[in-house]
């Protein structure tokens, strides 16, 4: 059998620059006003990172219903770039890259949780019970 992949974080995205899904809650979406391309902002409990769409892949993503505010989604297959210059300025805090969807074929992306959902309160076993990549929150 094939071993399934696991999430990393985006902090060890940053560092060790697997390539690996993120699962992360979309903290706000920046459509560009010159070109077609647009960004969203993703965060865990780690830190966020960008995640740029342009061209063919702004245009096939565009109307995809993961990509808006609040939004929890898993991200697979982008390109990992590092951040420089100006871009830096624009960036989340101490992050050095920023991932980019281009060609679209190679992107995934996979909503978890709608914007709005609460993760349902389960004690520990019930929730280690739950499929992978189920979002919960532990009852105290």
């Amino acid at each position: 059998p094939i071993p399934a992949m696991r999430d990393q974080t985006i902090d060890e995205l940053d560092k060790n620059g697997r390539d690996l899904p993120i699962v992360g809650q979309i903290q706000f979406r920046s459509d560009h006003k010159t070109g077609t391309g647009f960004h969203i902002r993703v965060s865990d409990m780690t830190g966020a990172i960008d995640v740029k769409f342009f061209e063919a892949a702004a245009n096939a993503f565009r109307a995809h219903p993961a990509l808006v505010k609040g939004a929890t989604v898993r991200i697979s297959g982008f390109k990992l770039f590092e951040v420089k210059g100006r871009a830096l300025d624009f960036a989340p805090a101490g992050r050095r890259h920023e991932l980019r969807c281009n060609p679209a074929k190679h992107g995934k992306v996979e909503l978890l949780g709608a914007p709005g959902a609460k993760a349902e309160a389960l004690q520990l076993a019930d929730a280690l019970r739950k499929p992978d990549g189920t979002i919960v929150a532990i009852a105290r």
